[in-house]
């Protein structure tokens, strides 16, 4: 299975504590949104997200060696459908 990781950027940078690639565990669909499960500083933590998320980054592969891709492509890595 391929991992994927998810970044803040811009403004956002710092928030949560981390500029660091967080790896991505999970992804559900709410009604109008998504979360994405991470693990931030030993406990799983969400981030909450439109279908057009601004200032993050996400990637994909075998740490380290990531490439960059889009949130089409991790939701699809997910099996997630757009609605």
């Amino acid at each position: 299975m391929t991992n994927y990781y998810v970044r803040a950027t811009g403004p956002n940078q710092k928030a949560g504590g981390t500029a660091r690639w967080l790896k991505i565990r999970g992804i559900r669909r709410g009604h109008e949104e998504f979360r994405i499960e991470v693990l931030l500083q030993g406990r799983i933590a969400y981030i909450g997200l439109i279908d057009n998320p601004h200032h993050l980054e996400f990637a994909k592969g075998k740490w380290p060696n990531v490439q960059l891709c889009s949130w089409s492509v991790v939701k699809e890595g997910f099996n997630v459908k757009a609605s």
